[in-house]
């Protein structure tokens, strides 16, 4: 079935060409009859899934400024047993052209999403050839009741050696509350719209709160495909929590039972994933990510957390909220941390700030003396090496 689309897909585009030439070339014409493709349209890169439920897909893609874009996808029709294509409701993009669009599905059903860039001179819309990505696996069908998690995760940032808990100096000195009241998911690198958010004096009333984290439950066939994602808390002691606050069973509406593999993302730690499956049969399940390095998903000579005592935590350090972790080279984090937050100023202190870039999560990004952030990243999190670089496994 994917090669019939793909293969429909190209011919419908290369029956196009005469029309472009005409439009180009010849004499005026209205276009109003077809789409007219031209290779001089710049079409877009890296188009994947963002997320699915049992009505709709979020799809992403690379794009460019100030380009209009068209997003249709084609699917086996599971009810009349017949090809259907559908638009996107959706298209936007932000000042880093990461685009995204939302698309009506059906559950149950397989689909081959075409992303193509716009552009129309006089009566002619051309389009850019379509970038292509075909859904090897039906969307999961709506049980009405959705699914729940419970997990813990540990930060390395925030971890206690002698407490054995995570520090939540964020919340104690009121920067969470300040700073932190929405979810923090909505920048580039995570490009989560979600509105989780809290009132006034919640995290007075929470104090074991540590940070935001965010949940994403993904495809078992294809572990890159997020299929939902959560913003939600984690705890001194690791237990993921509610935006109530204290309940640990995480909900994720309009989510099939079944199994999914779990990820767990924090804006300044590389992100971790289940090395299996988990079990959501039963409409909850859970997983601890820290009693053993095996329990995280892991493609490199070395785990994907790192121990520190007893357990097994998020590793650090990831000051530009990267998918890689370094002291030296290109897009390096010490350079976040000294020339882009501090100014290249080894003495100063910023205080009372909710940044990535405190990697040591204290509230204060500094360079130099007791508890800098300098020290932790390349002592604590890289061992003292300026060469090594850690890679997000997930």
């Amino acid at each position: 079935m994917k090669y019939f689309l793909i293969s429909l897909i190209i011919f419908l585009l290369g029956s196009s060409k005469s029309i472009a030439q005409s439009c180009a070339g010849g004499p005026p014409i209205t276009c109003s009859n077809g789409k007219v493709i031209s290779p001089s349209v710049q079409p877009p890169t890296g188009v994947s899934l963002v997320s699915s439920t049992c009505s709709t897909m979020v799809v992403k893609w690379n794009g460019i400024a100030n380009q209009e874009y068209a997003v249709n996808a084609i699917y086996n029709n599971a009810t009349t047993h017949t090809m259907d294509s559908i638009s996107a409701t959706a298209i936007n993009c932000d000042a880093a052209n990461n685009c995204t669009a939302t698309i009506p599905v059906t559950a149950g059903s397989k689909y081959t999403v075409s992303v193509q860039a716009k552009q129309t001179i006089g009566t002619c819309p051309f389009y850019s050839y379509a970038a292509i990505r075909v859904m090897d696996y039906p969307l999961a069908a709506c049980n009405g009741n959705g699914v729940t998690f419970s997990g813990k995760v540990l930060l390395q940032g925030a971890y206690n050696t002698g407490t054995g808990q995570m520090n939540n100096d964020l919340n104690t000195l009121g920067i969470l509350q300040t700073y932190a009241v929405t979810q923090p998911y909505n920048s580039a690198g995570f490009n989560y719209a979600g509105t989780e958010a809290v009132g006034v004096g919640f995290f007075a009333a929470h104090p074991s709160i540590v940070d935001w984290v965010l949940i994403e439950l993904r495809d078992p066939n294809a572990p890159s495909s997020v299929v939902a994602r959560r913003a939600a808390f984690v705890t001194q002691d690791g237990s993921l929590v509610e935006t109530d606050g204290s309940n640990n069973q995480i909900s994720f509406a309009n989510i099939a039972s079944g199994a999914y593999y779990v990820t767990v993302r924090h804006r300044n730690h590389l992100a971790i994933r289940s090395a299996e499956a988990v079990d959501f049969t039963a409409g909850a399940g859970s997983y601890d990510f820290t009693t053993a390095n095996y329990k995280s998903f892991s493609n490199q000579p070395y785990p994907s957390p790192v121990q520190v005592g007893t357990v097994w935590c998020m590793r650090g350090g990831n000051a530009l909220s990267t998918s890689v972790v370094k002291y030296s080279g290109p897009n390096n984090d010490q350079n976040q941390i000294l020339n882009n937050k501090l100014g290249g100023s080894l003495s100063l202190t910023i205080s009372n700030v909710y940044a990535p870039e405190d990697v040591n999560m204290n509230g204060n990004i500094k360079w130099n003396g007791p508890g800098n952030d300098q020290n932790f990243l390349l002592n604590t999190v890289l061992s003292g090496s300026l060469s090594t670089q850690l890679v997000e496994q997930q």
